[in-house]
């Protein structure tokens, strides 16, 4: 509901066009939606690939492990148990 809020009412239904509605522009609408979801999506992988190089490079104060180093082997113990 709130990403058809924002592409109006030219977003399409799972259903095709709807009434008053044009397959043109029902098409529209769904590129315009796709768009968008993965607009989003790059964000978010971005987000988190900038997040592992920050990881990769930072070290715990006064020790050599990395912080990826560390959620790594908190991530095998849990798996452990």
């Amino acid at each position: 509901d709130e990403l058809r809020a924002k592409l109006g009412d030219n977003t399409p239904t799972a259903a095709g066009p709807g009434r008053g509605h044009s397959a043109k522009e029902w098409s529209a609408g769904l590129w315009s939606a796709l768009n968008s979801c993965l607009d989003t999506w790059h964000g978010a992988i971005v987000a988190v690939w900038h997040l592992q190089r920050v990881l990769e490079k930072k070290r715990e104060a006064g020790g050599r492990r990395t912080f990826a180093s560390i959620l790594v082997e908190e991530e095998e113990d849990e798996e452990s148990l």
